[in-house]
């Protein structure tokens, strides 16, 4: 994926802006997606080389989305 396109700058950019509780730890959107991946069983070698190509990887993300709600 090209480095100007929009979803790999909200993967990979930190996040500069909104207010979140001071009791709270940062949470950012890598770390929840990389948490919510781990929870279907998907590695994370694995997903960087299946994110290429889009329909196997909306495939693969619907089948384990599927599996983990039976």
């Amino acid at each position: 994926m090209q480095d100007d396109k929009l979803p790999k700058q909200l993967f990979y950019r930190e996040l500069q802006c909104g207010k979140r509780p001071s009791h709270k730890p940062k949470k950012r959107f890598r770390v929840i997606v990389k948490r919510n991946l781990k929870a279907l069983n998907v590695k994370v070698e694995d997903w960087e080389q299946m994110k290429q190509d889009r329909s196997v990887w909306k495939q693969m993300i619907y089948n384990r989305c599927k599996a983990f709600e039976a």
